[in-house]
């Protein structure tokens, strides 16, 4: 938003609803195998609204949930970890391997353009978050966690050519380290609870942006992004068995897409995304490889906005999962859909 011109608001919304299923073959005909569909629906909410200080200076603010979870296996599926079954029975009744994570950042931007269609640009983000994990077949272990406001920033630069429709855009997100107040429950004894800290990191990042109209009424776009989660983990004091969460490879993703012009008011875009795939063992609480999608939208011009709206299809990377007592589970022909909207007003 920080490169369109004048003063505007934008709001966005997501809808995403994923199907992500695995299978234990070791424990075939049991009734424990299956995993269910672990990945449930989840929908995201984004604002940003963006003013001209000077002709040379923007500033913007944004809100949005930068990072999230929302999985649940089977009732009976963690039985499939767990060394004493007839003891994890109670649990099975009671509660499923299971975690949710909501984050909320809060985004204030500036823009300084110099001549020759260079600019500079630099931020800072203020982020936030809670979660909630349960692991019956770990003793019936659970944690609920509030994470602390921490600041990080944002430093860039880009480069623009109007007239050809050409930028690029290279922008660091920085780490941003949370302390963490856990209430840690389970260990198998009922009732007990513990009050505990910990801490950990959501990942530094660097993004790539480029786009240029390559025909009258015709444009390229795409985007790099490379994302640190090799520093990103997390271990609960009680948590019985290796981190709770932890990632072996850092991440990059790229996109590449066409738009064009049909009206004056309409235009349409198709994009494609990958994520490099990792191999070796995933986490049950992420159980997925990478994955490529293929996006379809359109946006339609009025006076002073434009409303845009697409549906995209990831067809995520298979993974092989193990749990804490070793036994590996094949998750496989897992997809998503997804739907956006997105408003921009201009208000000057």
């Amino acid at each position: 938003l920080i490169f369109e011109p004048g003063t505007v608001l934008q709001l966005k919304y997501n809808y995403v609803d994923p199907t992500v299923t695995g299978t234990a073959a070791a424990l075939k005909g049991t009734g424990l195998e299956d995993s269910g569909d672990i990945a449930e629906a989840y929908s995201n909410f984004q604002g940003s609204f963006k003013f001209a200080v000077t002709d040379r200076l923007d500033v913007g603010f944004g809100l949005g949930e930068p990072y999230g979870a929302n999985i649940s296996y089977a009732p009976t599926y963690f039985l499939s970890q767990c060394a004493a079954p007839p003891a994890c029975a109670q649990a099975a009744l009671d509660q499923k391997l299971s975690a949710k994570l909501d984050t909320i950042d809060f985004v204030g931007l500036a823009r300084y353009r110099l001549d020759g269609g260079f600019s500079v640009l630099g931020g800072l983000r203020l982020q936030q978050g809670t979660a909630k994990v349960t692991v019956p077949a770990a003793g019936n272990y659970a944690v609920e966690s509030d994470l602390s406001q921490e600041v990080g920033y944002i430093l860039g630069a880009a480069w623009e050519r109007p007239d050809i429709a050409a930028r690029v855009s290279l922008v660091y997100n920085s780490a941003i380290t949370h302390k963490i107040d856990n209430t840690e429950s389970g260990f198998l004894v009922p009732g007990l609870k513990a009050q505990t800290k910990d801490e950990t990191t959501t990942p530094q990042s660097v993004n790539l942006d480029f786009q240029t109209g390559i025909a009258p009424g015709t444009l390229l776009f795409g985007n790099v992004r490379w994302a640190e989660w090799t520093e990103t983990s997390v271990q609960p004091e009680f948590y019985p068995s290796n981190p709770l969460v932890s990632y072996d490879n850092d991440v990059w993703t790229y996109s590449l897409g066409v738009g064009r012009n049909f009206t004056e008011n309409f235009s349409a875009a198709l994009s494609f995304g990958y994520e490099t795939a990792q191999g070796g063992l995933a986490s049950n609480l992420s159980p997925t490889d990478g994955y490529f999608s293929v996006g379809l939208g359109g946006t339609y011009s009025f006076e002073s906005s434009k409303l845009s709206a697409g549906v995209r299809y990831v067809n995520i990377g298979d993974a092989t999962a193990e749990g804490g007592s070793g036994i590996t589970a094949d998750f496989t022909d897992s997809k998503a859909w997804g739907v956006g909207l997105q408003y921009t007003m201009y208000l000057n």
